[in-house]
Parts: C-alpha cells; sequence; structure tokens
C-alpha cells in the first residue's frame, strides 16, 4: 500500500513509494482485453474496466491516477477529429503526410 506521513498541518501526503510495478495487480488478462475489443465494446467500458480489476488503482496519488486513466484512454478509446476539406486543409495535411511530394512547400 502507500505511505502516509503526517505533516505539520496534520494534512497526510500520499506517495507511491511502496508500489511494485511488476505486473500482478491487474486482474484482468490480456486476452480478455482481447476479448472485449473483438466484441466491439466501447473503449470507455474497457478502460473503467482495467480501473476496477486493478488492485493498486485506489492507493495510487490522484496525479498518478489520471496519468494511468489518460494513458489507458490513449490506448483503448481512439479518437479522430473530422475537420471540413478546404484547400488550404487539405495542402497542410499532404504536408504533414510526406512534404517531400509537394517540394517542402
Amino acid at each position: 500500500s502507500n505511505t502516509e506521513t503526517t505533516v505539520s498541518s496534520s494534512k497526510k501526503i500520499i506517495d507511491n513509494r511502496n508500489l511494485i510495478d511488476d505486473n500482478t495487480s491487474q486482474t484482468l488478462t490480456q486476452t480478455q482485453v482481447h476479448t472485449l475489443l473483438s466484441t466491439q465494446t466501447p473503449g470507455s467500458t474497457i478502460v473503467a474496466a482495467l480501473i476496477s480489476n486493478s488492485s493498486t488503482f485506489s492507493s495510487k496519488t490522484a496525479f498518478s491516477q489520471a496519468k494511468y486513466v489518460k494513458r489507458k484512454q490513449l490506448k483503448y478509446q481512439p479518437r479522430c477529429r473530422i475537420v471540413r476539406i478546404t484547400p488550404s486543409t487539405l495542402c497542410s495535411a499532404m504536408h504533414l503526410r510526406d512534404a517531400r511530394k509537394s517540394c517542402n512547400l
């Protein structure tokens, strides 16, 4: 579990000193995650399942929890932005994709 230190102002500081990252804290196996992915389960449901099956999530700091959620959302909740095609957006997309084809204009 985590280390709690009492400060003079009687606030508790929680840190991740005693958390061991040995891949045993997640009870959801990789095959179960692949099954969820193959059955078209929404990404938010997969992230919620990963959080609820993690034995160390509740003992992490708020920053570590937010970082964990963000990392899992990037992995299991793909995002895309739909933009109206204009000559400007088309040129910038082509430039980002391969600038050599447009002679680095």
